[in-house]
């Protein structure tokens, strides 16, 4: 039991991707500051769990679908030192340490969580699903307030008085209709002009509601295009290499399309109005 000593705590924000040279690299700079035993607490899909100090015994696992690694803790715990490291899927990877010797407690802790932060957890995650609405909602209320101000600059037209005593007053009818139809006219000239900027602002402040959701369904913590959270071990190999490629054609092919889409769109508008 540890009757003095200093505590440290830390939670990784990002997803992570750890291999057999991580988890080699982790054990040798823990050994490095402690050498009690170091174990490894294993958790997977089928619920089994189990420990071990072989770090070869990890990375001899299959780690298939039917028995996926879903957890991983580092753990010491000792007289001098209480240490655990987990990664877990869908969680946030944390660090705690506990010991006497403040000095090793810190330069343990900053050695860590260095690596990790630039080596492990790597997978960065957008703005929160709240406040990436927040954003958007904004904006496009704001483009929607001003696409209606535009607006009223062809509106205003219409009400323009000149001429109007002289249209009033006089006792020749088709000069009244000349009068109005050319109210009209211009109206609609400058109404079709304003509309070549008010249409595609009015697009953008729609596309700007649905832009959330579509990120969090693609790169949210459990988006589709999200590769993160993975243990690199056995089988899984091969399906992280798999999504990667995967990702990059969707990325490439659709994201690049649909941009090229809209372009097409917007142009094919102006050049036919």
């Amino acid at each position: 039991m540890i009757n003095k000593g200093c505590e440290v705590n830390h939670d990784f924000k990002n997803g992570f991707i750890l291999n057999e040279e991580h988890l080699q690299t982790l054990s040798s700079m823990i050994r490095e500051r402690y050498t009690e035993e170091l174990i490894y607490q294993i958790t997977k899909s089928d619920s089994y769990i189990f420990q071990t100090s072989d770090i070869n015994e990890i990375i001899k696992e299959e780690n298939s679908s039917a028995n996926l690694i879903n957890k991983m803790a580092i753990i010491i715990d000792d007289d001098n030192i209480s240490f655990i490291l987990c990664f877990e899927k869908g969680e946030a990877t944390f660090l705690r340490i506990i010991g006497e010797d403040k000095d090793k407690v810190f330069l343990l802790y900053n050695e860590i969580k260095t690596y990790v932060e630039k080596e492990i957890t790597t997978v960065k995650t957008f703005l929160s699903y709240d406040t990436m609405r927040n954003i958007c909602s904004v904006l496009s209320s704001f483009l929607m307030i001003g696409s209606m101000l535009l607006l009223l600059i062809p509106l205003s037209y219409s009400r323009n008085n000149e001429g109007i005593d002289e249209a009033i007053n006089s006792s020749d009818v088709l000069f009244k209709l000349n009068y109005l139809i050319d109210q009209r006219g211009n109206t609609d000239r400058v109404m079709e002009k304003y509309m070549y900027i008010i249409f595609p602002i009015m697009v953008i402040a729609v596309v700007l509601v649905f832009v959330p959701k579509l990120l969090r369904f693609l790169w949210g913590q459990k988006g589709v295009l999200r590769i993160s959270d993975y243990f690199l071990f056995g089988k899984q190999k091969k399906v992280y290499d798999k999504k990667i490629k995967i990702k990059n054609n969707i990325v490439w092919t659709v994201g690049i399309g649909f941009l090229v889409s809209i372009l097409a769109g917007l142009v094919i508008y102006f050049v036919t109005n």
